[in-house]
C-alpha cells in the first residue's frame, strides 16, 4: 500500500550530518528535544483515533536518524485548494455543507481530548474522489504560534490573530477561526483578509454580500467565528452551526 512519511525537521535550526542524522544548532538542543517530543505525542495520539474517518490516518510513529517520523495514510484525491481551482474557485453551501460538517465533528472530538490543529487551511484539508473531506497537516504548537524559539509557519488569511501574538492563548477558538476562514474562501472564492492586518483596518466583507447565494444565517455564523477577539469569537466547534 502507498503511504506518506512525515519527518520532524525544524529547518530553521537543524542540519544533517554524513549519516543523515539531524543535528540541532548550538543552543537549540533543548528546543529540539521538546518539539520532537511534542511531535511524537501528537502523532501517537492521532494514531489511536482510527474511528474518525475525517482524519488522515496515522499508521505508525517511530524514531530514527536522531529525529521522529509519522507514517500517514495516502489520501486519494487532492487538497481543497486544488479542488476549488477545479470547481471555478468556489462551492455552493449545498455542496460544501456535508463536507464541512464531518470535519467540524472530528475537530470537536479532537478538542475534547486537548488536540488543537493550529493550521487549518485549504492546503491541510483533502477532498477524496467521493467528495469526503479529510483533515491532515497537523502541526505542533511551536510551529504555529509566535514564540521566542521558532518563527511560526502560518497560513496567511487562515491563521487567527492570537497565533501572531505570543501573549495570547490558542485553543479550540483558534481552529474555529481557521475553519471559518476556509469556509469563507470556499463559499465566496475570495481569500479572507489576514487577521494581523484586520487589527488595523477590518474591512472583511460578509460572505453573503460577496455571494448572494450564501444563506444569511451561514454568513452570520462565519463572521462570528472570524471575530478578531478570541474571547468574543465563537468558542467551540459545536457552536459554529
Amino acid at each position: 500500500a502507498v503511504v506518506n512519511v512525515k519527518e520532524f525537521i525544524p529547518r530553521q535550526f537543524v542540519s544533517r550530518n554524513s549519516l543523515k542524522e539531524l543535528i540541532p544548532e548550538k543552543g537549540f538542543d533543548e528546543t529540539f528535544a521538546d518539539m520532537k517530543s511534542e511531535f511524537l505525542d501528537l502523532h501517537l495520539t492521532l494514531s489511536k483515533l482510527r474511528t474518525l474517518s475525517a482524519l488522515v490516518q496515522v499508521y505508525a510513529v517511530f524514531e530514527q536518524n536522531s529525529t521522529a517520523y509519522a507514517v500517514l495514510e495516502h489520501v486519494q484525491g487532492m487538497s481543497l485548494r486544488d479542488y476549488l481551482s477545479n470547481n471555478y474557485g468556489e462551492l455552493s453551501w449545498e455542496v460544501a455543507s456535508p463536507m464541512f460538517v464531518k470535519v467540524m465533528k472530528a475537530l470537536s472530538r479532537l478538542h475534547k481530548i486537548g488536540i488543537i490543529h493550529h493550521g487549518i487551511s485549504p492546503e491541510t484539508l483533502w477532498v477524496t474522489p467521493q467528495n469526503n473531506m479529510k483533515i491532515g497537516g497537523f502541526s505542533i504548537s511551536a510551529y504555529q504560534q509566535k514564540n521566542d524559539r521558532v518563527v511560526p509557519d502560518l497560513h496567511a488569511g487562515y491563521a487567527a490573530p492570537e497565533q501572531y501574538d505570543e501573549l495570547e492563548t490558542c485553543g479550540p477558538w483558534t481552529d474555529v477561526y481557521g475553519l471559518a476562514a476556509v469556509m469563507y474562501k470556499t463559499l465566496t472564492g475570495t481569500m479572507p483578509t489576514e487577521s494581523n492586518t484586520r487589527a488595523f483596518n477590518d474591512n472583511l466583507i460578509p460572505p453573503d454580500i460577496l455571494n448572494s447565494n450564501v444563506p444569511k444565517s451561514v454568513s452570520i455564523a462565519i463572521m462570528s467565528a472570524l471575530t478578531l477577539s478570541p474571547k468574543i469569537r465563537t468558542q467551540m466547534m459545536d457552536d459554529l452551526f
